[in-house]
């Protein structure tokens, strides 16, 4: 069982930064990113995150005729990230703007690096599935989708096409990331089958691991996963350090590798770390 002071301790530590960021917000501006609509004030989300100051909300617009934005994004600022559909009205996962980055180029297709960052209603994918090698099964740190190098909140967005969809890489932070209502991988009634090349889901969904690369086991903060789909992705829905199981709640877990499993278990051994295909 945790220690309740200092649980306590960083609870209060959470609820002070985002009292902050609510201090930012009551001064915010909006800035409308899109190709055509009326209200447009950039074109590129890279410009807006250039022209925003912290607590800024950025939306993105989705449109038919423009639904792709090509870009590498490092948000170095603690800014609010949210798509819209074209109608203002709120749309599935396939109303999301979709954000691409050639991994050509790029490690990640967003590098996020200023606590305090929201991410809401985005699909993140790579336009070609990465291929496919053997010994790969341990590899997480390459072809991102979303790299955390600090707690987020990611709400309502969608990563699909890459090695791994979503990289915690931070060391001891007394903030709690949270992703809620998000879609990593993709909605299957098969597993991926060990000869398929080319497959919507990811390598990896979510991985928890430390700055040096490996699994780690010293890092503080928390991380809840909740109301999410985590399916159809080549080998495992989740993999973190075996003292540092995210807080998972109405999750659905399943279709992930080429078997069915369970039981959070050590697997592969060089991994050093624990994973998770299956709900229980």
């Amino acid at each position: 069982m945790k220690d309740p002071i200092k649980k306590c301790m960083l609870k209060t530590a959470w609820m002070t930064w985002w009292m902050f960021l609510s201090c930012l917000n009551a001064g915010s501006r909006e800035i409308v990113v899109c190709m055509e609509c009326s209200d447009r004030q950039v074109r590129t989300i890279g410009e807006a995150l250039r022209k925003a100051d912290p607590g800024d909300r950025i939306v993105v617009v989705w449109e038919p005729a423009f639904p792709i934005y090509s870009e590498h994004l490092v948000i170095d600022k603690p800014v609010h990230l949210i798509s819209r559909s074209g109608d203002a009205r709120p749309g599935g996962f396939d109303e999301h703007p979709v954000l691409t980055a050639s991994f050509e180029r790029y490690r990640e297709v967003i590098d996020v690096n200023s606590p305090g960052v929201v991410i809401e209603g985005l699909n993140v994918s790579n336009l070609r599935s990465v291929p496919v090698v053997a010994g790969e099964d341990t590899r997480f740190e390459a072809e991102i989708g979303i790299r955390l190098r600090v707690p987020a909140v990611l709400t309502g967005c969608q990563v699909t096409k890459c090695r791994t969809a979503i990289l915690f890489q931070y060391d001891a932070q007394k903030q709690e990331s949270i992703i809620t209502d998000c879609r990593i991988g993709y909605p299957t009634f098969t597993r991926w089958e060990p000869d398929i090349r080319n497959h919507p889901g990811n390598f990896f969904g979510i991985v928890i691991i430390n700055p040096g690369g490996e699994p780690d086991s010293h890092s503080g903060g928390t991380i809840t996963i909740r109301n999410c789909s985590i399916t159809g992705n080549r080998f495992y829905g989740l993999v973190f350090p075996s003292d540092r199981m995210p807080q998972m709640e109405n999750n659905i877990v399943e279709l992930n590798g080429f078997r069915p499993f369970r039981v959070i278990q050590p697997e592969p051994p060089e991994c050093g770390c624990f994973v998770w295909a299956d709900s229980e």
